[in-house]
Protein backbone atom coordinates (compact mmCIF):
# COMPACT_ATOMS: atom_id res chain seq x y z
CA UNK A 1 0.00 0.00 0.00
CA UNK A 2 1.41 3.36 -1.00
CA UNK A 3 2.09 5.93 1.71
CA UNK A 4 1.08 8.73 -0.68
CA UNK A 5 -2.31 8.98 -2.36
CA UNK A 6 -3.21 11.77 -4.76
CA UNK A 7 -6.62 12.36 -6.30
CA UNK A 8 -7.03 10.98 -9.83
CA UNK A 9 -8.73 13.31 -12.36
CA UNK A 10 -12.20 12.38 -13.49
CA UNK A 11 -12.44 10.91 -16.97
CA UNK A 12 -14.14 13.46 -19.23
CA UNK A 13 -15.73 12.82 -22.60
CA UNK A 14 -13.73 15.63 -24.25
CA UNK A 15 -10.32 17.00 -23.30
CA UNK A 16 -8.95 19.99 -25.21
CA UNK A 17 -5.51 21.55 -25.25
CA UNK A 18 -4.31 24.44 -27.39
CA UNK A 19 -0.90 26.00 -27.93
CA UNK A 20 -2.63 29.28 -27.08
CA UNK A 21 -5.03 28.69 -24.19
CA UNK A 22 -6.99 31.84 -25.08
CA UNK A 23 -8.13 30.32 -28.37
CA UNK A 24 -10.09 27.53 -26.68
CA UNK A 25 -13.89 27.85 -26.50
CA UNK A 26 -15.34 28.20 -22.98
CA UNK A 27 -16.69 24.97 -21.46
CA UNK A 28 -20.42 24.42 -21.48
CA UNK A 29 -22.61 24.27 -18.39
CA UNK A 30 -23.60 20.68 -18.96
CA UNK A 31 -23.15 17.84 -16.53
CA UNK A 32 -19.89 15.88 -16.18
CA UNK A 33 -17.86 18.93 -17.27
CA UNK A 34 -18.17 18.13 -20.96
CA UNK A 35 -16.39 20.59 -23.23
CA UNK A 36 -17.36 21.42 -26.79
CA UNK A 37 -15.00 20.36 -29.57
CA UNK A 38 -12.60 22.99 -30.84
CA UNK A 39 -14.13 25.74 -32.94
CA UNK A 40 -12.48 27.32 -35.95
CA UNK A 41 -9.26 28.96 -34.79
CA UNK A 42 -5.87 29.84 -36.20
CA UNK A 43 -4.22 27.81 -33.47
CA UNK A 44 -3.76 24.04 -33.41
CA UNK A 45 -6.19 22.36 -31.00
CA UNK A 46 -5.34 18.95 -29.56
CA UNK A 47 -8.47 16.98 -28.66
CA UNK A 48 -8.97 13.65 -26.90
CA UNK A 49 -12.43 12.10 -27.17
CA UNK A 50 -13.06 9.23 -24.78
CA UNK A 51 -15.44 6.43 -25.74
CA UNK A 52 -18.86 5.87 -24.22
CA UNK A 53 -18.30 2.11 -24.20
CA UNK A 54 -15.39 0.47 -22.40
CA UNK A 55 -14.30 -1.63 -25.37
CA UNK A 56 -14.16 1.29 -27.81
CA UNK A 57 -10.89 3.19 -28.36
CA UNK A 58 -10.20 6.81 -27.48
CA UNK A 59 -9.74 9.13 -30.46
CA UNK A 60 -6.94 11.69 -30.61
CA UNK A 61 -7.34 14.56 -33.08
CA UNK A 62 -5.33 17.65 -33.96
CA UNK A 63 -7.29 20.36 -35.79
CA UNK A 64 -6.57 23.82 -37.17
CA UNK A 65 -9.30 26.16 -38.38
CA UNK A 66 -11.73 23.28 -38.09
CA UNK A 67 -9.68 21.07 -40.44
CA UNK A 68 -8.32 17.78 -39.12
CA UNK A 69 -4.52 17.64 -39.39
CA UNK A 70 -4.14 14.09 -38.08
CA UNK A 71 -5.79 11.59 -35.78
CA UNK A 72 -4.86 8.51 -33.81
CA UNK A 73 -6.57 5.95 -31.59
CA UNK A 74 -5.65 4.70 -28.13
CA UNK A 75 -6.93 1.53 -26.43
CA UNK A 76 -7.70 3.24 -23.09
CA UNK A 77 -9.49 6.39 -21.99
CA UNK A 78 -7.38 9.54 -21.77
CA UNK A 79 -7.08 11.35 -18.43
CA UNK A 80 -4.68 14.21 -19.17
CA UNK A 81 -3.15 15.92 -22.21
CA UNK A 82 -0.38 18.45 -22.66
CA UNK A 83 1.75 19.80 -25.46
CA UNK A 84 3.71 22.63 -27.02
CA UNK A 85 5.30 23.44 -30.36
CA UNK A 86 7.67 20.46 -30.01
CA UNK A 87 5.26 17.61 -29.26
CA UNK A 88 1.84 16.52 -27.97
CA UNK A 89 1.34 14.07 -25.13
CA UNK A 90 -1.57 12.16 -23.57
CA UNK A 91 -1.81 10.04 -20.41
CA UNK A 92 -4.30 7.17 -20.13
CA UNK A 93 -6.08 5.53 -17.24
CA UNK A 94 -3.88 2.44 -17.42
CA UNK A 95 -0.72 4.46 -16.71
CA UNK A 96 0.43 4.76 -20.32
CA UNK A 97 1.89 8.02 -21.66
CA UNK A 98 1.97 8.62 -25.42
CA UNK A 99 3.96 11.28 -27.30
CA UNK A 100 3.41 12.57 -30.85
CA UNK A 101 5.26 14.99 -33.08
CA UNK A 102 3.35 18.10 -34.25
CA UNK A 103 2.73 16.20 -37.50
CA UNK A 104 1.12 13.26 -35.69
CA UNK A 105 3.91 10.66 -35.76
CA UNK A 106 4.50 8.75 -32.54
CA UNK A 107 7.91 9.70 -31.22
CA UNK A 108 8.40 6.54 -29.17
CA UNK A 109 6.59 3.59 -27.68
CA UNK A 110 4.11 4.07 -24.86
CA UNK A 111 5.74 5.00 -21.55
CA UNK A 112 4.19 2.87 -18.79
CA UNK A 113 4.13 4.06 -15.16
CA UNK A 114 2.88 2.28 -12.05
CA UNK A 115 -0.31 4.29 -11.36
CA UNK A 116 -2.73 6.69 -13.00
CA UNK A 117 -1.12 10.02 -13.92
CA UNK A 118 -2.59 12.96 -11.99
CA UNK A 119 -0.36 15.78 -13.30
CA UNK A 120 1.06 16.02 -16.83
CA UNK A 121 3.05 19.13 -17.73
CA UNK A 122 5.61 20.05 -20.37
CA UNK A 123 8.16 22.76 -21.08
CA UNK A 124 10.44 22.83 -24.07
CA UNK A 125 11.49 19.23 -24.66
CA UNK A 126 10.76 18.18 -21.07
CA UNK A 127 7.73 16.22 -19.78
CA UNK A 128 6.72 15.96 -16.12
CA UNK A 129 4.39 13.15 -15.07
CA UNK A 130 3.21 12.71 -11.46
CA UNK A 131 1.26 9.57 -10.60
CA UNK A 132 -1.45 8.89 -8.04
CA UNK A 133 1.06 7.41 -5.58
CA UNK A 134 3.24 10.53 -5.71
CA UNK A 135 6.01 9.36 -8.05
CA UNK A 136 7.51 12.04 -10.31
CA UNK A 137 8.91 11.21 -13.74
CA UNK A 138 10.86 13.66 -15.91
CA UNK A 139 11.76 12.84 -19.50
CA UNK A 140 13.66 14.70 -22.20
CA UNK A 141 11.90 13.84 -25.44
CA UNK A 142 14.69 15.22 -27.62
CA UNK A 143 17.45 13.07 -26.11
CA UNK A 144 15.14 10.24 -24.93
CA UNK A 145 16.66 10.38 -21.46
CA UNK A 146 15.86 11.35 -17.88
CA UNK A 147 17.93 13.58 -15.58
CA UNK A 148 17.24 11.38 -12.54
CA UNK A 149 15.35 8.23 -11.50
CA UNK A 150 11.68 8.49 -10.52
CA UNK A 151 11.32 10.34 -7.23
CA UNK A 152 8.57 10.47 -4.62
CA UNK A 153 6.62 13.45 -3.32
CA UNK A 154 6.51 11.81 0.12
CA UNK A 155 9.35 13.88 1.67
CA UNK A 156 7.71 17.23 0.90
CA UNK A 157 4.27 15.98 1.96
CA UNK A 158 5.52 15.69 5.58
CA UNK A 159 5.78 11.91 5.45
CA UNK A 160 8.38 12.07 8.23
CA UNK A 161 5.68 13.29 10.62
CA UNK A 162 2.92 10.88 9.61
CA UNK A 163 4.95 7.75 8.77
CA UNK A 164 4.69 6.33 12.31
CA UNK A 165 0.89 6.45 12.35
CA UNK A 166 -1.02 3.34 11.34
CA UNK A 167 -4.04 5.13 9.90
CA UNK A 168 -4.35 7.52 6.98
CA UNK A 169 -3.94 11.21 7.81
CA UNK A 170 -4.33 14.41 5.80
CA UNK A 171 -1.28 16.16 4.42
CA UNK A 172 -0.61 19.33 2.40
CA UNK A 173 -2.03 19.22 -1.12
CA UNK A 174 -0.17 19.90 -4.34
CA UNK A 175 -1.42 23.18 -5.82
CA UNK A 176 0.91 23.20 -8.83
CA UNK A 177 3.82 21.26 -10.31
CA UNK A 178 5.90 22.59 -13.20
CA UNK A 179 9.31 22.36 -14.83
CA UNK A 180 11.83 25.15 -15.20
CA UNK A 181 13.94 25.65 -18.32
CA UNK A 182 16.54 23.17 -17.03
CA UNK A 183 14.03 20.38 -16.45
CA UNK A 184 13.96 20.73 -12.65
CA UNK A 185 10.69 20.05 -10.84
CA UNK A 186 9.06 22.98 -9.01
CA UNK A 187 6.19 22.06 -6.66
CA UNK A 188 4.01 24.35 -4.55
CA UNK A 189 1.83 23.05 -1.73
CA UNK A 190 -1.38 24.24 -0.12
CA UNK A 191 0.45 25.18 3.09
CA UNK A 192 2.44 27.85 1.24
CA UNK A 193 5.72 25.99 0.93
CA UNK A 194 7.58 25.64 -2.36
CA UNK A 195 10.10 22.95 -3.29
CA UNK A 196 12.57 22.23 -6.05
CA UNK A 197 14.20 18.88 -6.78
CA UNK A 198 17.97 18.89 -7.20
CA UNK A 199 19.01 16.19 -9.73
CA UNK A 200 22.67 16.59 -8.75
CA UNK A 201 22.09 15.88 -5.04
CA UNK A 202 18.97 13.68 -5.46
CA UNK A 203 17.03 15.55 -2.79
CA UNK A 204 14.16 18.00 -2.42
CA UNK A 205 15.08 21.56 -1.45
CA UNK A 206 12.66 23.97 0.20
CA UNK A 207 12.84 27.26 -1.69
CA UNK A 208 9.87 29.04 -0.11
CA UNK A 209 8.59 28.61 3.42
CA UNK A 210 5.34 30.08 4.70
CA UNK A 211 6.60 29.93 8.29
CA UNK A 212 9.00 32.80 7.65
CA UNK A 213 6.08 35.05 6.78
CA UNK A 214 5.10 35.16 10.46
CA UNK A 215 8.04 37.31 11.52
CA UNK A 216 9.08 38.92 8.25
CA UNK A 217 8.38 42.59 7.62
CA UNK A 218 8.51 41.95 3.88
CA UNK A 219 5.64 39.44 4.05
CA UNK A 220 3.46 41.27 6.59
CA UNK A 221 1.06 43.50 4.68
CA UNK A 222 -0.31 44.99 7.92
CA UNK A 223 3.02 46.52 8.93
CA UNK A 224 2.74 50.27 8.59
CA UNK A 225 6.52 50.66 8.34
CA UNK A 226 6.51 49.02 4.93
CA UNK A 227 5.62 51.47 2.19
CA UNK A 228 3.21 50.61 -0.61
Amino acid sequence: VSQVRLAVPKIRSHILRSLDRRSLPPPTNGTNGVEEPGKATDDVVFEAKNPAQFRDPARITATKRGITLWQDFLPRSVILVTGNKNFWSAACEDGSVYVWTPAGRRLLNALVVEAQPVILECRGWWILCITAIGMCYVWNIKTLSSPHPPISLAPILEIAIHSLQSQATSAPGVTSAHLNSGGHIIVTLSNGDGYSYSPSMFVWQRISEAWWAVGSQYWNSNDSSVSS
